[in-house]
């Protein structure tokens, strides 16, 4: 549950990770117990993270402040969902439609032979095809 990794856990116990792979082999109990281990919190971080994009609702302490004086109440609040939050989701869910990167495959030589560019921006895209251009020899 603390994300570690095999080799980690290995040093941990004091074994080599040749040992530790074994144990995880031979032992199914072992290597069920680890892998529900970091199963777990991953999906409680996905949890987390699909709270964050689309916002939650809490019940938060809220000082009021009345003729008697202040007052501590009970409130629901609203937390909006977080564009980061909302970005990642998407970027990682439907990478086809939100990723931030896209490939363009252009003609090269032959079509057997495209050139591929991989690019952020637009503005990237046109330097990389200037870029492609031979300069003309120099008549001066």
């Amino acid at each position: 549950m603390r994300g570690l990794s095999d080799d980690e856990m290995a040093v941990m116990m004091g074994v080599s990770d040749k040992l530790m792979e074994s144990w995880r082999k031979f032992y199914p109990e072992f290597n069920k117990a680890i892998e529900d281990g970091r199963s777990d919190p991953d999906l409680q971080v996905l949890a987390a993270l699909h709270k964050n994009a689309i916002g939650y609702e809490r019940d938060t302490d809220v000082v009021v402040r009345t003729r008697r004086g202040a007052q501590i109440v009970t409130a629901k609040v609203f937390y909006p969902g977080e564009t980061a939050a909302q970005r990642y989701w998407l970027n990682n869910r439907a990478p086809e439609h939100w990723k931030d990167r896209h490939e363009h495959a252009i003609g090269g030589n032959g079509k057997d032979k495209p050139l591929h560019i991989v690019v952020e921006k637009k503005e990237e895209l046109i330097n990389s095809i200037i870029n492609m251009i031979p300069p003309r020899p120099d008549n001066g």
